[in-house]
């Protein structure tokens, strides 16, 4: 990606047509295109960085879209968060929510558009977090 915060990057339109995208929209592609072939991945958003993960056989994976598709096991998805001097946790190698990608996505929009003085556009997406928040608060309440 030549501008990583540019907001063009979070959007799938974009990244098809560019080549090019965020770790999280490349992550949302590779999932979409797996699911036409019959293949189930999942979203795995460890901090800072966001890649998919297979745990239909005995022996669960993980793929980077950002780094070409880059292969990682379990313990070479821990390493990798330790060496970014991060303390691992279980839940980091777990399968984000649909709830938690819209949220980072909506996060990374907010924190581009603000970089690139679009307050506007910042605005709409923090209000989509709050939505996101209510309504995920509503269904948890019953």
């Amino acid at each position: 990606v030549e501008n990583y915060n540019d907001p063009e990057n979070s959007f799938l339109d974009s990244v098809l047509e560019n080549r090019k995208g965020l770790p999280l929209t490349l992550s949302v592609l590779y999932i979409l295109v797996a699911q036409r072939l019959g293949l189930h991945l999942e979203p795995i958003g460890i901090p800072g960085h966001f890649l998919v993960g297979c745990f239909e056989d005995d022996a669960p994976f993980y793929l980077d879209p950002f780094e070409r598709g880059r292969f990682y096991t379990p313990q070479g998805l821990r390493d990798r968060i330790e060496n970014a001097n991060i303390e691992p946790e279980l839940g980091h190698l777990a399968p984000a929510s649909i709830r938690e990608t819209l949220a980072r996505c909506c996060r990374n929009l907010v924190n581009h558009y603000t970089l690139s003085g679009q307050l506007n556009m910042a605005s709409l997406f923090r209000s989509f977090l709050s939505e996101f928040q209510e309504t995920y608060d509503k269904q948890m309440k019953g």
